[in-house]
């Protein structure tokens, strides 16, 4: 009997003496739809990016530790993380175009060049991090950050210029480890003196830098694909018509009751994400 296709050549080989196993069609298909979220999914998110990328254009952070639970469920906690930084850099770099000749120059290189080499440093340290602990790692980290936040906003003090490398650093090595620290951020910004337009665009890009950075390390350390690129992309558009959407109302509106709504969404998100740890 004659075989054709690839038994043939599989049979060719083997006499060869080398042995060729073709893979399973039907688990090739299963790992892709496994990969590939439902299209219902993708719109959900989008929305939500939209919405993240307003809440950022108002308070300048939120956008990305938003979208952290809904990617976390729609795509898990490992691919989460590279697709959120390339997401937060589209969303950081188009608040920065909104407003970049309010750009403090002075304040974001030293920022960088405390935080770019602890983001290469916090990648390498969750590519060791076992995925499984993900998600309760960052649901903790989202719960931390609204005392802290409130915290370091009551802190009178103003936030000297020779501090920023120092909290680059910081702020560098977790977001490498935890996807997003703009909560954080924005006290020490804000206590600077920056304002606005100002507060927004200098802290954008200051953040912009360490997701560039992040995201060549990701890449390196495999953490990043380029479906997740793809990905990353997409709902950073989706952030960026929502920043643009609310930037008339950045001169008019008071944030402080956004950030109530952001700290109410924050701690619901957290919950939720221990919770899918604990019970998965």
């Amino acid at each position: 009997m004659t075989t054709t296709g690839p038994a043939a050549l599989s049979l060719c080989l083997q006499r060869c003496g080398t042995p060729l196993q073709f893979p399973d069609p039907d688990s090739i298909g299963r790992a892709i739809r496994m990969s590939m979220p439902e299209p219902i999914h993708l719109v959900v998110l989008c929305l939500v990016g939209m919405v993240a990328g307003g809440v950022g254009g108002v308070v300048g952070f939120g956008s990305a530790i938003l979208l952290l639970p809904a990617c976390n469920a729609v795509f898990g906690a490992e691919p989460s993380v590279g697709i959120l930084t390339i997401a937060a850099l589209i969303g950081n770099l188009s608040r920065v175009a909104l407003w970049y000749r309010q750009v403090e120059w002075v304040v974001v290189w030293r920022y960088w060049l405390g935080g770019i080499p602890l983001a290469i440093a916090g990648s390498f340290c969750l590519s060791k991090i076992d995925s499984r602990l993900l998600p309760a790692l960052f649901g903790g980290f989202i719960l931390a950050l609204i005392p802290v936040r409130r915290w370091l906003e009551r802190r009178e003090r103003r936030m000297p210029l020779s501090l920023f490398p120092a909290l680059g650093a910081i702020m560098g090595f977790l977001s490498a480890v935890v996807s997003t620290t703009g909560p954080l951020n924005a006290p020490a910004f804000l206590s600077y003196g920056l304002i606005r337009g100002a507060y927004l665009s200098t802290e954008a890009l200051s953040t912009a830098g360490i997701h560039l950075t992040k995201s060549l390390a990701y890449r390196r350390f495999e953490l990043l694909s380029a479906d997740g690129i793809v990905v990353g992309l997409a709902l950073g558009g989706c952030m960026l018509i929502g920043t643009v959407l609310v930037k008339p109302l950045v001169e008019r509106l008071e944030p402080r009751r956004f950030v109530l709504v952001v700290e109410v969404l924050l701690a619901n998100s957290g919950l939720a994400m221990i919770a899918q740890a604990i019970w998965p």
